[in-house]
Formats: structure tokens, C-alpha cells, sequence
């Protein structure tokens, strides 16, 4: 039997390949393949179950082997492979792990924490806190199998806490026209402990739980788990409570509700505000509690009425406004006497009172500088008739009390006086001619 080894050991991690190939020797029974086929050595065929030379030396069969690093498939990290050859015999091994699955934070894993690993061969195996097992043609008797690809746990609950060293190892036999031969291969970390270092927690901060959630980590790191605050919102808790945000979000917790944040009541004149669930006193406050000023100034402006007639006086009516001490808005009103008037105070639309002079008295008559005739009516000259023939103490003259009748009259009488003095001589010559 032949037997060849190599390993690889490189800090914690190590590497392997074995290959054997054997025969049976001239005189001995004859071998059997796992097929039933009989084989024997070299130059030696069987015959009634037994070796015997044929007469022909043949040449040794090939023997070479391989092993190194290979491409990882998708989702694996690394990749190792040993392959052994003997003769038409061709054994061929190979590991492949990924890196420590899970959510690594600063030191910790938040969650379980498993490896990735996928083989090729024909047996399988895990060795855990142990050195690389010598195997045979037979398999690998010291180690565990498993199953040729999976998820190999480490940490499944928090607290849990890995440390051992692991690796994984695949074996295989080829057996092949009289030959045979085998490998191994294996990956990951060997001696007795203290290889990984993994521990799982619940939470390792605030971001790993949920959002009303937060990390508790007073205590061993074993112990740190997820707690829900009290609350958030108001909404969260019984009717009549409030949540109360003092402090730090985990300090925060449901408190009897004595009054909503800003709310305002009043107390008398007194304003009082909700602050923290508790009523302050802000004192007497302009617009709150029926306060409508804390001095005159809050009070509307004083105000002056338009002049107006009373009797022969002008007058006006004055309004003051000022703050009382029950601090509302009280008022004063007084007429006041501007101007008292000597004839008579008049009402003007649209303007103030005036004071009018008397001008004429009520039905008084004058004449206008046109020769009309005038009365005094609501103290104001108005036309009264016009006058063809003059005016005279606010009356219009008659026509046969004129300048202009007179001279009619007056040339009447000249005229008939001159008619009578004809008259009378022509009479009197007519006398004398008789």
C-alpha cells in the first residue's frame, strides 16, 4: 500500500490532501473491487481466487497528486481542493466556507451567527476543538459526519457564546480498473479552543430593536435585550394619563393628566397656565380673563363730537374713556359750551354750528339800491316786488303818486288853461266885430 500526505497549516486554519492506492502481492488471495471485480498487483492476474505471474512485467502505474486554493462559488469565501492519482484511479476532494454569517457590531452579533460551507467527495465530516484526523481508505473515524453543504450554526440565542475551533473535512475513494485511491481536504480552524471569539446579543444599541424599543444594556452583555419604552405619545397610555417627557426617552412614563400642555384657565382676573401638568399663575394678563386694560392707554381713544346748536350756543359733546379698577373700560360724557352766540346759533349741513348776526328783523321792508322792494324773512333781505316806478320805504310807488302823473297832470291843466285863455279870446273878438 502507498500513502501520500500533504498539509498546509497556516495560523489558525489549516488545509489537507491524503491519496492511497493499493494491490495485492503474488501468492495472496485476490482483492475485489467494490464492483465484485478481482484485481492483484502489478504483472499478476487472478486465477482460482488467488495471484499468480502472468510471465508479463508491467510498467507502474502513474501517481501524482494536487491540491491549492480554488474559486469559491457564489455566496463562499474560500475554496480548497486536493485531488490524489493512481493509475486510472482519480480521487478528488473539495471544501468551500463562506465568512462568520450575521450582524457584527463593534465586537458582537446581533441575531444567530452560522458558516456557509459546501463539499465535494464522498464522505463528509466536522472536527470541533480537534487536530486534523490521520483518515484512511475508509473514511475519516474520528470525526462527526455531516451533510455535504449547509449552514453550520454557532450562535442560535443571545447570550450564547462560540470559542471553539471548527473545521470542515471531505473525504473521497475512487476505485478503478484494479486501483484504487483516496483524499481528503478540510478547512477552518483546529486545536482544543479559543479559536472564535462570538457573542450573540439581542441588541447592541437602540437601532436594533424596534421603533418603540430601546437597548437595555445596564447589565452583563448576556443580559442585554430589547425593552419597550413606556411610551411615545399620550396615546399610549390610559385614559387620563399623559406621557411625560422628562428626562431621556427611556425615562419617559405615563403620569396623571392634570391639564394639557398650554392650556389656560382662569382664576378671577388671574391668567394660570398648563406647564408640566401643573397650573402657574401668570398674574393679571391684557386679554385674558376678561382683563380689557391695565391702564387708560388700553383703553379706546377719547372722543370729540361734531359742533352743534344748543339754544344760542355752540357746543360740543366730550367722551372719556379710561381704565376703571375692576380693569374694564369705563367712560365719562360732557357737553361743553364753545361760543354762546348774541342773535342766534344755526346748524350748517355738512359744517359745525356757526353763530349768525342778526342782519334785519322778521318783516321788516327796505328798499333795494335797484328801487325794489324788500322784507326781512328768517333774517335774510328777499325781493318783494319789483318796482316799475321806484321804491319808498319798502313799498313800490303808484303810478299817479310819480313825478311823471304830476307832469301829466300838470300839462293837462297848462293845456286846458291855454284852451280856456283861447276860448275866452276868441269870444271876445267875436263880440266886437258885431
Amino acid at each position: 500500500m502507498k500513502r501520500k500526505i500533504f498539509l498546509s497549516l497556516f495560523l489558525f486554519s489549516f488545509i489537507f490532501l491524503v491519496g492511497t492506492v493499493s494491490a495485492v502481492p503474488e501468492g495472496y488471495s485476490c482483492g475485489y473491487m467494490s464492483d465484485g471485480s478481482p484485481f492483484c498487483d502489478s504483472g499478476l492476474a487472478c486465477e482460482y481466487f488467488q495471484c499468480v505471474s502472468t510471465g508479463v512485467t508491467e510498467e507502474p502505474p502513474e501517481e501524482h497528486s494536487d491540491d491549492g486554493n480554488c474559486n469559491p462559488d457564489s455566496g463562499y469565501d474560500y475554496c480548497y481542493f486536493g485531488s490524489y492519482t493512481y493509475g486510472p484511479a482519480t480521487a478528488y476532494a473539495k471544501v468551500q466556507k463562506s465568512e462568520i454569517q450575521g450582524t457584527y457590531r463593534n465586537g458582537y452579533y446581533v441575531g444567530p451567527t452560522y458558516i456557509r460551507y459546501k463539499m465535494s467527495g464522498d464522505k463528509f465530516y466536522k472536527g470541533i476543538n480537534q487536530d486534523w484526523d490521520p483518515c484512511n481508505e475508509n473514511g475519516c473515524s474520528s470525526l462527526s459526519t455531516i451533510a455535504s453543504s449547509g449552514n453550520f450554526q454557532l450562535t442560535s440565542n443571545p447570550g450564547d457564546h462560540w470559542t471553539d475551533c471548527m473545521y470542515f473535512m471531505a473525504w473521497d475513494r475512487n476505485d478503478n480498473s484494479g486501483y484504487w485511491a483516496w483524499t481528503r481536504t478540510g478547512y477552518g480552524w483546529t486545536g482544543s479552543g479559543n479559536c472564535l471569539n462570538i457573542k450573540q446579543v439581542e441588541c447592541y444599541d437602540n437601532s436594533d430593536c424596534g421603533l418603540n424599543s430601546y437597548c437595555e444594556k445596564s447589565g452583563d452583555w448576556t443580559t442585554w435585550n430589547c425593552q419597550d419604552y413606556e411610551c411615545m405619545a399620550d396615546s399610549d397610555c390610559a385614559q387620563g394619563y399623559f406621557c411625560d417627557k422628562t428626562g431621556t426617552i427611556v425615562d419617559w412614563s405615563c403620569e396623571l393628566k392634570i391639564c394639557d400642555e398650554g392650556e389656560e384657565r382662569c382664576f378671577g382676573s388671574n391668567l394660570q397656565k398648563c406647564e408640566n401638568n401643573q397650573w402657574v399663575d401668570k398674574g393679571i394678563i391684557l386679554n385674558k380673563c376678561g382683563v380689557l386694560c391695565l391702564e387708560d392707554s388700553d383703553c379706546p381713544e377719547n372722543e370729540v363730537s361734531d359742533k352743534f346748536c344748543s339754544g344760542n350756543n355752540i357746543m360740543e359733546t366730550r367722551t372719556d374713556n379710561y381704565c376703571f379698577t375692576d380693569h374694564q373700560c369705563d367712560y365719562s360724557i360732557q357737553d361743553v359750551i364753545l361760543e354762546t352766540c348774541s342773535f342766534k346759533c344755526e346748524d350748517i349741513a355738512e359744517e359745525d354750528a356757526i353763530c349768525i348776526d342778526k342782519i334785519c328783523d322778521e318783516g321788516e321792508m327796505m328798499c333795494s339800491e335797484e328801487g325794489n322792494a324788500l322784507i326781512c324773512q328768517s333774517n335774510q333781505w328777499g325781493l318783494k316786488e319789483e318796482c316799475d316806478y321806484g321804491c319808498e320805504e319798502g313799498w313800490c310807488k303808484s303810478f299817479y303818486t310819480t313825478n311823471k302823473f304830476y307832469g301829466i297832470i300838470a300839462g293837462s291843466i297848462a293845456s286846458l288853461i291855454l284852451l280856456v285863455i283861447i276860448i275866452v279870446v276868441f269870444t271876445s273878438k267875436k263880440k266886437k266885430r258885431k
